[in-house]
């Protein structure tokens, strides 16, 4: 056993003696003669031990240590108390923190144990925190921090009932060296739960603090004992807990924990109030409906690259203006509608042409946009909804969108390969007032990267809408069928081609007119596809960065600006959060910082921007690597049959605090 486990043991063994003689022999009836009632609140009591038993029953060494026992009831469940309690990382610590108003600093430094399904309460922890008591002393006393090991689980009585206990007990680390400003100091803490009725938790914690003098005594103790009674708030922090597990289960939520920071403490800022909820459920394919859909993908993939090439090739990238009409460009990409005296002999068709889509409307776009290969492959990936939707709020390509179902999830091989289903809305109601109802697809979307037969890397991306019976037919819309697919070729070593063929279903020549533009503009959107895989290594770079550093919160020491080395005076040190890259935590004066707008779902499934500073040193580093590694995203499984048959339907078929005296009485842990 690791030997902090073991300290954590000893601990709880060394305590259960005298919480069992306060449970059975005492009645839990505290002695006032040992023990002096300093605070009381709701049916939680705090008392300080008396001096006099002090002197007694320490010896000479440590005739000053502070001990403190805090005793009564909280409503709630030992399950939610425990839950509340265990905090065995540090965005689960903070959290807690923020619950309990019980800190003003702290930090997970190693992980011993953690949770498991089977023991989901056990846990060993290395952690630091932090008392505030210099505000309270105006500066004169300086802040106290400690190091110490935290245990938390539930153990089991010979009575068999569940005892909870937690332990917090300080430990010499020596990687943990002393802090500027703060005076290292020690503890122990033992904590008992146990269920007494139905609605209500006995709490049983005997504390301990070092020596002290009176002074620092009188500022420090008041602190301890507001963390003392923060266990009144744990059954209620378990329950937030569980409403937050609640919210994730619900929503698919980026892996990424600066933006799981960011989502919690700046997303009421610049929300565009877009809901990102789906108004369809979630689809689970069996393997025979996923194969027939790489099937499909495979076919309409193969039919347009005959055409690619041919474009590329024999008509040396050149427009037939007789077969096709300019209708609109920007930038470096053009988009031309077919002429309608061409649309009988369309080649983009993998039927033979009838008289039923004589009317299809066909769509060409052609040109370039800046970038890598890499990095519009990677801002066209979007096998989560999180994804998704982070996308349409950069590109802003269509009005709604949700992903139903993963047939194909990328992987570290082929990270750019993937098979989704989505549901996308085209908003032409607004556009039309109301006289045209909007438009929404469900779609297989593939993407992917092939080898020509020079060697060059080809990226593709097809949507090509299929028949699923769980996707309903939702109100207020007119379910509409598209068959689009995209090549994309490195043109330069700053410059990638777009070619785009797309297709829609028949339509009036009123409709046209309202539909087309809107799908005009999701032809455009390519030209943001570059500036978007940037914005995900950005992300990816916050996540690894803010993870690695922000147990220790620092910043530069002297107040220069890291690219230009300018001194930033006393007003650069006042709004120092608003100058500081969020990447190197260093100073950037307001000439050198580049901001980047970014996008984050909030708990209320809002889609929220916000702007993000960063130094352009770690601009350019973080932009210039490889894709980031993809996150595994397997769908969940769902407890909800749906039928199946011919499901898929396509236009292609140590030693500090209390010692043992006695042998300690006996508990399972």
């Amino acid at each position: 056993m690791n030997e902090l486990q073991v300290v954590a043991k000893t601990i709880v063994e060394a305590n259960l003696d005298p919480y069992l003689q306060y449970w059975d022999v005492d009645n839990r009836k505290v002695n006032p003669n040992s023990w002096k009632l300093v605070k009381s609140k709701n049916r939680m009591r705090v008392y300080s031990e008396r001096q006099w038993r002090r002197q007694q029953e320490n010896s000479l060494a440590d005739t000053d240590l502070q001990s403190m026992l805090c005793v009564g009831t909280t409503p709630g469940t030992l399950d939610d108390v425990m839950l509340g309690v265990m905090s065995p990382t540090l965005e689960v610590t903070r959290t807690k923190a923020s619950y309990l108003d019980d800190l003003s600093g702290a930090a997970v430094l190693s992980t011993v144990k953690e949770p498991t399904s089977e023991d989901p309460f056990k846990s060993v922890t290395v952690k630091w925190m932090e008392l505030d008591v210099r505000r309270r002393s105006m500066g004169f006393v300086k802040n106290r921090d400690y190091v110490y090991v935290e245990a938390t689980g539930i153990g089991y009585l010979p009575s068999g009932e569940r005892l909870g206990y937690h332990v917090m007990h300080s430990v010499d680390i020596p990687q943990a060296h002393d802090l500027a400003g703060r005076v290292r100091a020690k503890l122990s803490v033992c904590s008992f739960f146990r269920q007494r009725r139905d609605d209500s938790v006995s709490v049983y914690v005997m504390a301990m603090m070092d020596a002290m003098s009176d002074k620092v005594r009188r500022l420090v103790v008041p602190c301890f004992i507001k963390t003392l009674l923060s266990t009144l708030k744990y059954a209620y922090c378990g329950e937030m807990k569980k409403l937050s597990q609640a919210l994730n289960d619900r929503t698919p939520r980026a892996k990424s924990p600066f933006v799981d920071y960011l989502v919690r403490t700046q997303a009421a800022t610049m929300a565009k109030g877009e809901n990102v909820a789906s108004p369809l459920r979630r689809i689970i394919l069996p393997p025979g409906d996923i194969n027939e859909l790489e099937v499909v993908a495979n076919a309409i993939l193969e039919a347009n690259l005959e055409r690619y090439q041919h474009f590329t090739d024999v008509d040396n990238s050149k427009i037939n203006s007789h077969q096709w009409k300019y209708i609109k460009s920007k930038d470096q990409i053009k988009v031309y509608a077919e002429r309608r005296q061409k649309r009988r002999r369309s080649a983009f068709q993998s039927t033979p042409i009838n008289d039923a889509n004589l009317e299809l409307q066909s769509m060409l776009c052609v040109g370039s946009t800046p970038g890598t290969l890499d990095d519009v492959m990677l801002g066209i990936l979007s096998p989560t909804l999180e994804a998704t939707r982070t996308k349409t709020s950069f590109v802003d390509d269509r009005s709604g969108s949700a992903l139903l179902s993963v047939a194909k999830a990328p992987t570290a091989e082929e990270s750019f390969q993937s098979v989704v289903v989505n549901w996308m809305e085209l908003d032409v109601r607004r556009r039309s007032m109301g006289i045209v109802k909007n438009r929404d697809y469900i779609y297989v979307e593939a993407t992917g990267m092939k080898l020509m037969l020079n060697g060059a890397r080809l990226g593709y991306r097809l949507m090509h809408s299929v028949d699923f019976p769980q996707a309903h037919l939702l109100e207020g819309r007119v379910r509409a069928k598209l068959s689009v697919c995209c090549f994309f070729r490195q043109e330069t070593e700053s410059s990638v081609s777009v070619y785009m063929m797309g297709m829609m279903d028949p339509m009036s020549d009123g409709v046209r007119r309202m539909i087309v533009p809107c799908f005009v503009k999701r032809m455009l959107s390519p030209l943001k596809y570059a500036h978007y895989g940037e914005m995900k290594k950005l992300t990816q770079a916050l996540g690894e960065r803010y993870a690695e550093l922000k147990t220790l919160k620092t910043r530069d020491a002297d107040h220069n600006c890291t690219a230009c080395r300018k001194h930033l005076g006393r007003l650069g040190k006042l709004v120092g959060h608003h100058s500081t890259c969020k990447l190197c935590f260093r100073y950037v004066c307001n000439s050198c910082r580049v901001e980047k707008e970014m996008s984050f779902v909030t708990l209320d499934l809002k889609m929220t921007q916000r702007k993000v500073t960063f130094c352009p040193s770690c601009v350019s580093e973080a932009t210039v690597e490889a894709p980031p590694e993809l996150l595994d995203v397997e769908p969940r499984r769902q407890a909800v049959n749906y039928q199946r048959n011919n499901s898929v339907g396509s236009s292609v078929s140590s030693g500090w605090g209390t010692l043992l005296d006695n042998d300690p009485q006996q508990i399972t842990l």
